[in-house]
């Protein structure tokens, strides 16, 4: 409450008094460190915000970088490209990933689609939801691939990101499936088609 009523008094000091906190209060929840961001205004935040994320604990580091959406875009994206050029640690990649949609354009796929590669499913999960916000059909061979994923939900999000692909037609869709001779793949693919088809929330 009064990191509230501070930022409301004087935005520009209380970002950089407050920003720097943020780590050192776990118990300030992610929608009132949110509210506080966006009182603050993405002027005041963006430079006390990627200091902090720059020098901040790993432990800490995937809480901070889920408020760069309250950053300048440009800034935003740089430091993002920077901690997956420097991390390995599946957590953090996974913020990062998550975070891309808020303000990446069609030059992030092309460092995105490494990552559906990842050893890891939570990443590679992340990976397909991302490019699927970002890509358009010339990425569809990208997710058909990943129709092949020994992990279920990466099968199912790149379902979900064919089906919902701007500009795919149902010709292309059933072209797809009689193309797949993996059965769990086919299947994956069929079950989205039908929960668009009913209307089921994606």
């Amino acid at each position: 409450v009064a990191a509230l009523s501070l930022a409301k008094i004087d935005p520009k000091s209380a970002a950089d008094c407050l920003i720097p906190l943020i780590p050192q209060r776990p118990q300030w929840s992610k929608s009132s460190t949110a509210a506080i961001l966006a009182k603050l205004g993405r002027k005041n935040v963006t430079l006390p915000l990627i200091n902090t994320i720059k020098t901040v604990a790993k432990n800490d580091l995937p809480r901070m970088i889920g408020f760069l959406p309250f950053a300048d875009t440009a800034a935003a994206s740089e430091a993002v490209a920077e901690i997956l050029r420097q991390s390995s640690d599946i957590e953090i990649i996974s913020a990062c990933l998550k975070e891309i949609k808020s303000f990446a354009d069609k030059s992030w796929i092309s460092k995105v689609r490494p990552y559906l590669q990842h050893e890891s499913w939570i990443v590679r999960v992340q990976a397909v939801n991302t490019l699927g916000d970002l890509a358009d059909i010339n990425s569809l061979d990208d997710f058909v691939a990943k129709l092949h994923d020994q992990n279920w939900w990466v099968r199912y999000r790149s379902a979900q990101a064919i089906i919902n692909m701007p500009l795919i037609t149902r010709s292309q869709t059933d072209n797809i499936i009689s193309s797949l001779d993996d059965q769990f793949a086919k299947d994956i693919l069929e079950q989205v088609m039908a929960e668009k088809k009913r209307g089921d929330v994606l």
